[in-house]
C-alpha cells in the first residue's frame, strides 16, 4: 500500500467532529431511452475496468 501524500495526511490529521474534510459524491445514472441489456452490469464492468486509474482505491 502506498503511503499518503503531505496533502492527504495533514487532511486526514486536521479532520474532526468539529471540522469534516472529507469528500463525498453521487451519481445520478439514467437508463438511456434506445439502451437493451443489462444496464447495472455494464456500468459495473466500465467502473472495474478503470479501477486501475484510482490505485489508492483498488488495494
Amino acid at each position: 500500500m502506498d503511503h499518503l501524500s503531505g496533502l492527504d495526511a495533514a487532511f486526514l490529521h486536521l479532520e474532526s467532529p468539529e471540522t469534516p474534510m472529507h469528500v463525498g459524491g453521487l451519481s445520478i445514472l439514467e437508463l438511456p431511452a434506445d439502451y437493451s441489456g443489462d444496464f447495472m452490469q455494464d456500468v459495473r464492468t466500465h467502473i472495474q475496468n478503470r479501477m486501475q486509474y484510482g490505485a489508492n482505491f483498488s488495494t
